[in-house]
Order: structure tokens, then C-alpha cells, then sequence
């Protein structure tokens, strides 16, 4: 009997020595374990040049937390749910980038977001007599004329304002023929109703979308402000309508694959037609 205890003593003290060692630490695997976020960091470059970015600002799709990359490009972002998820990098003089990254819960991600600049805003611009209200200067003698072509669906401020302003993409839905306004999981899109490509070659958005909910469709290429901010690309995630603030909108102009001007012709690759929104 005193063997046995002894015996139990020696267990006891080779127990205690372990934890004090920090051999054990079942708290803290429970807490690994039970977490279901994990953290992206890495930085934020140019992209040919892999020049570093600062002030950019990173964030997930529909979260409320963002990460700015300080000087050298670094960024980190905590509290990241699990799973794939779209990240959003926007960036003073580059164009917006929206990347899909598997995140793993309880791990550090390293990645490199790499950001093209945006030649759009690096082109003069032409100076022009001060505009009433609706589309600002200079794009509103473009707007006109292009209006005066009869070709192509045009909304002016006066059109969308004689609605709800908060409502302005489901007017735009009203009064553009063919076209819809798709709403999944909080967010929409534009999709046309008819297009002339087939299901294979039909642009749908990412499996971030899908795992959304986002319906196969054709959706539009959308332009602000002359910046592309979706291309209609094969795999490329949706743009979000819901990320626009409806009291910056001015005034939108939609075309056909067949109506399509020159100056929106980016490429060739608008399938679906293309979007135009113009902000105040």
C-alpha cells in the first residue's frame, strides 16, 4: 500500500514539473481549437515592379475591419472568418483589387496583393466651364451627345431622383430594358436577361459568388467615373452595386454589346453590355 502511494506521489511530481516546464498546455490547445478565425498578412505591392504600397487599405468582403499597409507595404489583418473569402485592397492612383484567399482558422496566411496603376487617373484632364447639377464636368457634354444618338438607355438625376434616391439601381432595373438587378446574400449585380454567348463563355463571377448564392447570369461590365471596376472577365468576382453610396449617383448610361461607343469599348470584352455610372 505505501508502494502504491508512493508510486502515485512520483506521478504527481512528474505531472506538476511537465506543466511547469510548459511541455502541456491544454488551455491554450482548447482555445486553438475552438477558433474559428485566422490572420492574413503580407503586403501590398505594384504590380509589374513589386514596389511596396503604402496607405492601402485591405478588408474582407462585407466585414467591418480593414488593415492599411504602412510604408514598406505591410499589412495584417486580424479576426479573418475561415474558409474562402474575397478580400478588397483599395489604393490612391491603382486600380481596385478584389482577390479570393483560402484563410485557415487558427493560422497566419502570408500573401502578396499585388495592384496595377490606373492609367485613368494619371491623363490630363480638360478644364471646363463650372456644370449645373447632375453630371459633373467634363464628362456632361459627352453625356449629352451621346445622348442625342438615340442609341443606348440614359437615366439623368431628374430620372433617378423621382424615386427614392436609396433606390436608384432598382430604377435603373425598371428602365433599362433587359436588364435585372440580382440580389444574393445582401449583395447585387447587374445581369442581363438575353445575351448572345454561350452558358461556357458567360461571365458569372467567382465561387466566392457561388458560394453566395449568386444565380448564373450574364452580367454586366460596369464602369465609374471611366474607371472599370468590372470587366466582365471569366472568374472574376461580381461587383457589389450595394458598395456604391446612392447619393453620389448622378446619372447612368447602359449599352448593348451591339450599341457599345468607342470610348467604352475596353478591349473588346463586354459580352453582356456595359454599365456606365457617373457619381456627383
Amino acid at each position: 500500500m505505501n508502494r502504491i502511494a508512493t508510486q502515485l506521489t512520483n506521478v504527481s511530481y512528474v505531472l506538476a514539473a511537465v506543466l511547469s516546464l510548459g511541455v502541456l498546455r491544454p488551455a491554450a490547445v482548447v482555445a486553438q481549437s475552438a477558433t474559428n478565425t485566422g490572420v492574413v498578412s503580407g503586403f501590398v505591392l505594384t504590380d509589374p515592379g513589386d514596389r511596396p504600397i503604402p496607405n492601402a487599405t485591405v478588408r474582407v468582403s462585407g466585414a467591418t475591419g480593414s488593415a492599411v499597409s504602412d510604408s514598406a507595404g505591410k499589412f495584417t489583418l486580424s479576426g479573418v472568418p475561415g474558409g474562402m473569402q474575397r478580400f478588397e485592397v483599395i489604393a490612391v492612383g491603382y486600380k481596385p483589387l478584389r482577390q479570393s484567399i483560402v484563410v485557415s482558422a487558427g493560422q497566419t496566411i502570408e500573401v502578396d496583393l499585388l495592384m496595377i496603376v490606373d492609367a485613368q487617373q494619371l491623363t490630363g484632364v480638360k478644364v471646363a466651364a463650372a456644370a449645373g447639377p447632375g453630371v459633373r464636368a467634363p464628362w456632361l457634354a459627352g453625356f449629352d451627345e451621346r445622348r442625342s444618338y438615340g442609341i443606348g438607355t440614359f437615366l439623368t438625376t431628374e430620372d433617378l431622383e423621382r424615386q427614392d434616391a436609396s433606390r436608384w439601381a432598382s430604377v435603373v432595373a425598371q428602365r433599362v430594358p433587359g436588364i435585372n438587378l440580382v440580389t444574393y446574400n445582401g449583395r447585387a449585380s447587374f445581369a442581363i436577361s438575353r445575351g448572345p454567348i454561350s452558358d461556357r463563355n458567360t461571365p458569372k463571377g467567382d465561387i466566392v459568388d457561388a458560394a453566395q448564392g449568386a444565380p448564373k447570369g450574364c452580367y454586366a461590365q460596369v464602369i465609374i467615373d471611366d474607371i472599370v471596376r468590372y470587366a466582365s472577365r471569366m472568374g472574376e468576382p461580381l461587383f457589389d452595386v450595394t458598395s456604391v453610396d446612392p447619393n453620389t449617383v448622378a446619372a447612368v448610361e447602359y449599352y448593348s454589346v451591339s450599341q457599345i461607343p468607342a470610348r467604352f469599348n475596353r478591349g473588346g470584352n463586354a459580352p453582356c453590355g456595359v454599365l456606365v455610372i457617373w457619381r456627383k
